[in-house]
């Protein structure tokens, strides 16, 4: 928990063990974590959740990433948005390097370590590093560090 509000964190990706994963760190970090297995679907979650931050692949079926990150733009130009993606036709650097002049907040290669991915909720929520890994449910926000918008 990041004081007493609890940080809503959207995961988007077709690989079941990515999103299990991803899932079990965020929650580690004192996340409330919710799923989508494909872009269309997250696109609905972030519409109805409003989620603090949205983590997305960018290979899946029915809506790739790229296409969902411009969806969610649309309605939410602030919300981070971290693409982690390992696959794809071409050179994977290349897509990460589009995602983020899509819309794309961050962009990791996967598999993300968990000290990538908590660094990385450091630089968008200034997370109270005096909590050790012991209590880090109790750890505190103290305010966004990073103002983001698009558009």
């Amino acid at each position: 928990m990041f004081g007493k509000m609890r940080l809503k964190a959207l995961v988007i990706d077709d690989s079941r063990s990515c999103r299990i994963l991803l899932k079990d760190m965020l929650e580690r970090m004192g996340c409330s974590v919710f799923e989508a297995e494909n872009g269309r679907h997250g696109e609905k979650l972030a519409t109805s959740l409003s989620p603090d931050i949205i983590f997305c692949d960018l290979f899946m079926p029915d809506q790739d990433g790229l296409e969902t990150i411009l969806k969610i733009r649309k309605i939410d130009k602030k919300v981070p948005i971290v693409v982690i993606s390992s696959g794809g036709p071409d050179s994977e650097m290349d897509y990460l390097r589009y995602a983020t002049l899509l819309g794309a907040t961050r962009a990791l290669p996967k598999p993300a370590s968990y000290d990538s991915i908590e660094r990385l909720m450091d630089t968008f929520f200034l997370i109270d590093k005096r909590a050790s890994s012991a209590d880090i449910g109790s750890s505190s926000i103290r305010y966004p560090a990073n103002e983001v918008s698009f558009g």
